[in-house]
C-alpha cells in the first residue's frame, strides 16, 4: 500500500540511506528510490 511505502521511506532515511525521489504517484503506481549506505539503487513501487 501507499502507507507501507511511506513507512519504508522513513525506514530508509532512519537507517542511513538516501531516498533519490521522494514517494508520490507516478503514471499508474505510487513509489521511490533510494540508495542504501553501501551505495545501491533501489525502486519500490505500489501498483494502483
Amino acid at each position: 500500500t501507499e502507507e507501507e511505502a511511506d513507512e519504508l521511506a522513513k525506514k530508509v532515511e532512519a537507517a542511513g540511506g538516501i531516498i533519490e525521489d521522494t514517494p508520490k504517484v507516478r503514471n499508474n503506481f505510487y513509489g521511490f528510490s533510494f540508495q542504501d549506505i553501501d551505495g545501491h539503487y533501489f525502486n519500490i513501487i505500489v501498483m494502483a
